[in-house]
């Protein structure tokens, strides 16, 4: 959960890097420690999102209700790119309560490129929550 959600990553840098220029900057000017408090409450609060984000994906393969889904499309994500390479973007569509939830997933996974539109998958989804889904078995 930790090394795939890249909101707690950053998070994590932006939580860090304060943490070590507040004791230097206190000593130069007690103002200055008001500027890298702006960043340890910005990556604490990038940590709690991410967190919550991937307890929900982790709590939809546990207990989530498993429904017959299809792809919706597939796409690369050129707003993204790590090492030269973009994304891909995949949007499933499911049916809850007579109504059509949809999800997506983001991944660098190669196999995505091989989905086809109306494509049968399986999505797990919270009842409680429809936003929190997932799609088994779990594409990374």
């Amino acid at each position: 959960m930790l090394t795939s959600n890249i909101l707690v990553l950053v998070g994590l840098g932006f939580t860090l890097l304060p943490l070590l220029l507040i004791v230097p900057l206190f000593l130069a000017n007690p103002w200055a420690v008001l500027f890298p408090l702006f960043f340890l409450v910005g990556g604490l609060s990038m940590i709690n999102l991410g967190w919550k984000s991937g307890r929900k994906t982790l709590h939809a393969f546990r207990d989530g209700i498993a429904v017959q889904g299809n792809v919706h499309s597939i796409n690369r994500d050129h707003t993204t790119t790590v090492n030269g390479q973009h994304p891909w973007k995949l949007t499933y569509h499911f049916p809850v309560d007579n109504r059509i939830q949809s999800g997506t997933i983001t991944t660098f996974n190669s196999i995505v490129g091989t989905f086809k539109y109306g494509q049968p998958l399986w999505v797990l989804y919270l009842p409680e929550d429809h936003e929190a889904s997932t799609v088994y078995p779990p594409i990374k």
